[in-house]
């Protein structure tokens, strides 16, 4: 009976033999009670004194039949009974002997199925760590399988549903099991159906249920539902959410010795939670739970050492603590260790061990863990690059609704990282994650709002992403959110308020503020300008390796600002900057090379760092490249290619490669004529600002150039272009002003548009200036400051030159004429003066001859 085998019909007849004497029968009972009434031990239920057992009750090797109790659960649907009445048909007179034979195997059979339930409560407990055990798993799952094969439904149904030994997982025939253990009054049964109808395992979720069947067992004093209610309470699940009665149970389960009551219990009192907050008493249970060798009392008490919660700093400590939770097969403790064979936190950093113990958590399901390995996969840290195993680890963590999983997606359709580039499905997993109040998510589906990536370009809600996520701390969002209210993007323009964001970015380190800051002190936006504090501030983004604030301190340091030119250290500047890829870096060394600023000119390397500028996307680079083809400067020359890069330019929304593609069809340069595409070219360049264009365009209004003649339009162009200090267009607003087109004469405005125009070297500015000094109109004539103007337009100007040389004529007359008037009046005085001595001297002598007389 103890090993489950069960009544044949021939064991059905020598209980029938020994329920004839009375005497027998007697001594059978009164060992049945013996062995009821001993509480079974782990050493009474060895396999030592299994034998013992066995061969107190011989029966023949015959094929077994089960009992009713198991024929209900057969999974093949067999049916059979242990006593067979047929058998008694031919011996009507041994009736009653038959009946008490039946009702006498029917109690010998419920008390050793409630032997093996015992046994399987000693078994449970050393696996899972009840009644005050230390875990034990291999013995706990030894001791189940044994108590299930000895005829426990309860054992069964655990078995069944882990798996374990000859029983086949089924979750089905574990529920069924644990129902049959339940009618018995069995605990542990009756917790196991409120974990199934809790979890939703082998029957439809039901947490109410759940609720119920757990509160039935944890009356009856069992740990585990204690534990289990505590939790329920906790989360709110299948009852009314309650923190103060979730940790009463707690405590009554640690009360019990239940290892996870005792943990759950720890972590109440460590955070507070339906209880004033206890650190010592919570390390305290914490360190019973890990001495007990339970792997989540482990984990916490690691996570003690690490942080330094209740007991001193100890980063070494917890490592040994997650490796020996680890090796238990927490997942929780494998996923730290490797983070802390990654970051180095207490242990010497190793890429390879980090991976490892990724890997073991990622198998047992550890979300974060497979997102961690497909970040190995996909950096190469630890293991060899591999962005397929990347995806993949990223996958199966966002299945189990992982954000930042669901973020790296999404960057990978972004940037095409083992998948084509797709924006349209980059966008919707950033939308996913940003369910799911992924920050950096935030940042990301607000860029592509901001650029129109993947989506419709929308500001307003590009700003409303970035709002959410600054607020949320997020130093990057805080960063965009500035750039947001410096540029008026999705929000009224407020420099300050930009200045409040870059602030508070840059506290955190954000070397992108920090860059920010110092462009915001340089141009004065919203501050002061301050070109020393520009200067500290690009120091602080360099010094932090961002490109942008290198490229920035390059700049500064070579314009001088807010320190002493010095070209070769911008150089350094700008290499260290281009070497990372950024565009502005590579086409500002191709500024250097091409003016010869800091280095010797050459013209072919200009044209490499304006290519590998232009690859980035470059709107100036490409521009310039289109430029040195034109004139065939480094490069081939070819109107053709030259044409190809400004169109790529203006693709990227460049206005200078706009207003050449306009001169282009204006002149006939490498495009037909075509002055109605010229001024189309034109017109989007000025929109876009463009000085150059906006005085083409005027030109084109005043002379009638490819649209209708209009002098008021032509003015409001060359204003626009005026005001942006183009001389072209200063020089233009001069003539309107002194000629009346389009405005009322007026010499006095005339003359100041000239003198702005000419200052900038302007040559028919110049001219025009000399002429006006020369005529004197609105102005004194000067000849002399006509001359000098003549003289430095003459240079670009044939009028110029006959000015100059008409007015060197007049000016050297002039000098001439003065220089002989000065000549005739000091011979003039020196004869008189010369009179004067002479006349001085006759009368001296007349005196001294005439004394007597009065000199005349």
């Amino acid at each position: 009976f103890y090993w489950g085998q069960g009544f044949e019909s021939q064991g059905g007849r020598r209980a029938i033999r020994r329920s004839s004497g009375m005497e027998t029968r007697s001594r059978s009972k009164k060992r049945c009670r013996k062995r009821q009434t001993r509480e079974p031990t782990l050493e009474s239920s060895s396999r030592a004194k299994a034998p013992r057992l066995a061969m107190r009750y011989p029966l023949r090797k015959r094929k077994r039949q089960e009992s009713p109790r198991e024929s209900f659960c057969d999974s093949k649907g067999s049916s059979s009974s242990f006593f067979n009445p047929r058998h008694a048909e031919s011996s009507g007179s041994n009736e009653k002997r038959f009946r008490v034979a039946e009702a006498t195997s029917r109690r010998t059979t419920r008390r050793c199925r409630k032997l093996a339930d015992r046994i399987f409560s000693c078994g449970f407990n050393l696996f899972y760590g009840g009644n005050f055990r230390s875990i034990d798993e291999e013995k706990g799952k030894a001791i189940m399988i044994q108590a299930a094969q000895n005829g426990s439904d309860t054992a069964k149904g655990e078995c069944h549903l882990n798996g374990w030994g000859s029983f086949e997982k089924n979750v089905i025939l574990a529920v069924n099991f644990f129902r049959l253990g339940a009618q018995d009054g069995n605990s542990l049964a009756e917790f196991r159906l409120g974990f199934c109808y809790a979890n939703g395992e082998g029957v439809e979720r039901d947490p109410k249920k759940g609720v119920e069947w757990l509160r039935l067992s944890a009356e009856r004093g069992n740990g585990f539902s204690m534990n289990y209610l505590g939790r329920c309470y906790y989360g709110g699940e299948g009852v009314k959410q309650n923190r103060v009665q979730g940790f009463s149970w707690f405590r009554k389960s640690a009360e019990t010795g239940n290892i996870d009551g005792q943990c759950n219990l720890g972590q109440s009192y460590q955070y507070g939670s339906g209880v004033v907050i206890n650190i010592q008493k919570a390390v305290e249970l914490h360190r019973i739970a890990a001495a007990r060798g339970s792997a989540v009392g482990q984990f916490q008490l690691a996570m003690c050492f690490l942080e330094g919660v209740g007991v001193k700093k100890n980063p070494s400590e917890a490592v040994k603590l997650f490796r020996q939770s680890a090796e238990n097969g927490d997942s929780f403790s494998q996923f730290r260790l490797g983070y802390a064979f990654s970051k180095g936190e207490g242990v010497k950093r190793d890429a390879k061990e980090a991976v490892r113990w990724y890997a073991k958590a990622a198998a047992q399901n550890h979300k974060t863990a497979q997102n961690n390995l497909g970040v190995c996969y996909e950096k190469g840290q630890g293991v060899e690059k591999d962005v397929a195993r990347a995806f993949e680890w990223y996958s199966k963590a966002a299945s189990q609704n992982l954000s930042i999983a669901q973020r790296n997606i999404g960057c990978c359709y972004r940037g095409g990282i083992a998948v084509g580039k797709d924006y349209s499905q980059a966008v919707r997993w950033f939308q996913k994650a940003v369910q799911n109040d992924n920050v950096l998510a935030m940042d990301d589906l607000g860029h592509c709002y901001y650029t129109g990536m993947g989506v419709k370009q929308d500001f307003r809600k590009a700003f409303e992403l970035y709002q959410q996520a600054a607020e949320l701390n997020n130093v990057l969002a805080q960063c965009h959110l500035g750039a947001c209210y410096e540029k008026g993007h999705g929000v009224k323009q407020c420099f300050k308020t930009a200045i409040y964001w870059f602030r508070k970015a840059a506290a955190s380190g954000d070397s992108y503020a920090q860059n920010n800051l110092g462009y915001s002190y340089l141009h004065g936006n919203g501050v002061p300008k301050d070109t020393k504090k520009a200067l500290e501030w690009y120091r602080k983004s360099a010094a932090n390796g961002n490109s942008e604030g290198q490229c920035g301190l390059g700049c500064c340091l070579e314009n001088g600002e807010g320190v002493k030119e010095n070209m070769p250290l911008a150089l350094q500047y700008y290499r260290k900057s281009a070497a990372q890829k950024n565009k502005n870096a590579q086409y500002n060394l191709g500024q250097c090379y091409r003016y010869g600023k800091g280095v010797e000119q050459d013209y072919k390397i200009a044209a490499t760092w304006y290519m590998k500028a232009a690859l980035q996307r470059h709107g100036d680079a490409m521009n310039m490249l289109g430029h040195l083809h034109y004139h065939g400067y480094g490069v081939e020359k070819s109107r053709e290619k030259a044409i190809e890069w400004y169109r790529k330019a203006a693709r990227e929304d460049n206005a200078l490669a706009m207003f050449n593609l306009g001169c282009c069809h204006h002149d006939g340069h490498g495009l037909p004529i075509d002055l109605n595409q010229a001024v189309n070219w034109y017109q989007k360049a000025a929109d876009k600002g463009n000085p150059l264009a906006q005085n083409s365009l005027g030109t084109c209004y005043e002379y009638g150039t490819g649209v209708s003649v209009d002098m008021k339009a032509a003015v409001g162009w060359y204003r626009k272009a005026a005001a942006q200090n183009n001389d072209f267009a200063q020089g233009n607003l001069g003539h309107c002003y002194e000629n009346g087109r389009g405005v009322d004469k007026n010499l006095d405005r005339a003359l100041y548009w000239y003198t702005k125009s000419a200052m900038q070297g302007e040559p028919g500015a110049q001219y025009d200036l000399g002429r006006f000094h020369e005529e004197g109109l609105g102005i004194e004539k000067d000849e002399e400051l006509a001359l000098e103007w003549y003289e430095k337009a003459q240079d670009n100007s044939d009028t110029a030159k006959r000015g100059a040389a008409r007015m060197r004529t007049r000016v050297r007359n002039k000098r001439l004429t003065s220089v002989v008037a000065r000549d005739m009046k000091a011979v003039s005085l020196w004869m008189l003066n010369d009179h004067i001595v002479k006349a001085a001297r006759w009368q001296k002598d007349e005196w001294k001859n005439h004394s007597n007389g009065i000199p005349q």
